[in-house]
């Protein structure tokens, strides 16, 4: 089972991703991570700790960051591990990643984006 952690980092709601994401579960915490503070301007999923996941928690993730947009956050992903960035590669052309090289980029970009409306 996989495991979740949010944190609030600088302007940032930080998800971090660990372990395999293989089970119906899974894909539910992963929904329940997308719910940051309303005194931040964006999250970013932060995938270094990935071993595996299965389409369905890789759709939980799609769907907190369309989610978490039409909320009004700005939205990052960042530290694809290897086989994170195997596993994604196929939606990476079709799907939105706004993808960073590390956490601390992705923190920073967040600094920078524009405050919620709502």
């Amino acid at each position: 089972m996989g495991q979740c952690t949010g944190v609030k980092v600088g302007a940032a709601w930080v998800i971090r991703l660990e372990g395999s994401f293989l089970t119906d579960q899974d894909a539910v915490l992963i929904e329940e991570s997308f719910t940051p503070p309303t005194d931040v301007r964006c999250v970013v999923v932060n995938w270094s700790g990935i071993l595996i996941i299965n389409s369905t928690s890789l759709g939980a993730v799609m769907r907190g960051e369309m989610d978490i947009t039409k909320r009004g956050y700005q939205y990052r992903n960042c530290a694809f591990s290897d086989r994170a960035a195997r596993i994604v590669r196929p939606f990476r052309k079709s799907f939105p990643w706004n993808y960073f090289d590390t956490e601390e980029l992705a923190v920073q970009a967040c600094a920078t984006a524009s405050v919620r409306d709502s």
